[in-house]
């Protein structure tokens, strides 16, 4: 059976895995922390990527009040905050935590850690994606998809910071 994909930067996603943010969902969020929600936002999830917010966003995600759609958007959020932050992810306390809701919610997230899990487009590589690149390898059985390439080395950035 042939599956249609979706390629983000190198990584395929395969279509049954396809999941984007609802238009209710970014309202909620938006009204909840205050972003800006602009119909003409292309991505609005790397827009609103704040890294002296992931405590706040890690809260509000573990607290229980999101629904599915809000929960998948809030960790976009933190992984975008978490790629562009100024810092390594070694130096941040809250990655493994995020790893592990990750791993705990992976049915919510299996999209975005495969988005980030390949290469990035372009030139640029996704400092996150070795370690959801990990998550990926542990999950692709379950979800039924083949990562396009042997290890994580592939979407190492060059420094990793």
């Amino acid at each position: 059976m042939e599956r249609n994909l979706r390629t983000h930067g190198d990584m395929e996603v395969p279509e049954h895995l396809w999941r984007h943010p609802t238009a209710a969902a970014l309202e909620r969020l938006a009204a909840r922390f205050g972003f800006v929600a602009d119909p003409s936002m292309q991505d609005p999830e790397a827009e609103w990527a704040d890294s002296g917010r992931i405590d706040e966003f890690l809260a509000v995600y573990e607290a229980g009040e999101l629904g599915e759609d809000e929960r998948f958007l809030l960790m976009t959020v933190v992984l975008n905050s978490f790629e562009f932050a100024d810092r390594a992810l070694a130096h941040w306390p809250q990655w493994p935590r995020t790893l592990h809701l990750l791993e705990r919610d992976i049915a919510i997230h299996i999209h975005s850690v495969l988005y980030f899990a390949g290469p990035g487009g372009g030139e640029r590589n996704w400092r996150i994606g070795p370690d959801l690149w990990a998550i990926a390898a542990r999950h692709a059985a379950a979800f039924g998809y083949v990562l396009s390439f042997q290890d994580e080395s592939s979407c190492l950035p060059p420094d990793r910071s």
